[in-house]
């Protein structure tokens, strides 16, 4: 294995150990959206403004708006993702996770009877064959579960399978993947230290 491989994968068994040990959900989302690429593309731009004169800057700017706006193209453009795009995806996101919130009593109430009695080994990220694998042959053990904590907030890809689900979902004998935001909750409420194994 290369170096720069060897840096990329310690770097990021780093994030997700990092991950594992936030509080809750908020922080969570919040440390998300701190790290996600329109944030970084915002902070760069602002750097970007911060080193030329102002004036200069919004002069041109605004020289370049007025010459876009003229073709009318940007009008069109702007209204459809303003009002109309980002409001139903903000309106389905909000829904999903609402019912996710909804459904976490439940989902919690499952899991409770099906990690009785049971080693709990929780995986975070494995997104290579030989993870999956890894991940298998912990489930085959005797009195022993997998939790495997999907990288994806909606998307339903698992294990090869791409049933919808809102916080957990059985993918084969005693091996569930669980939404991130699950996550603390089940820490929480149902993990105990003496009986968890968290594997990066």
């Amino acid at each position: 294995m290369k170096a720069e491989q060897i840096d990329e994968q310690l770097d990021r068994t780093a994030r997700l150990r990092k991950m594992s040990q936030r509080r809750s959900f908020f922080q969570d989302a919040r440390e998300s959206l701190l790290q996600a690429r329109p944030y970084r593309l915002w902070q760069s731009v602002m750097a970007y403004i911060r080193r030329f004169r102002m004036i200069s800057f919004i002069v041109r700017l605004a020289g370049w708006m007025f010459t876009i706006v003229q073709t009318g193209a940007l009008v069109l453009l702007t209204t459809a993702v303003f009002f109309v795009i980002l409001p139903l995806l903000a309106v389905i996101l909000a829904g999903a996770l609402i019912t996710a919130l909804l459904d976490t009593r439940r989902s919690l109430h499952w899991m409770k009877r099906q990690l009785e009695d049971r080693r709990v080994y929780v995986f975070f990220g494995i997104d290579s064959p030989f993870g999956q694998g890894n991940a298998m042959s912990f489930a085959e053990r005797e009195n022993s579960a997998v939790l495997i904590v999907s990288p994806f907030w909606v998307s339903p890809r698992g294990l090869g399978r791409r049933k919808p689900y809102l916080n957990v979902r059985q993918e084969r004998a005693h091996v569930y993947l669980i939404r991130r935001y699950f996550f603390f909750s089940l820490r929480k409420k149902l993990l105990t230290p003496d009986k968890t194994v968290l594997v990066y």
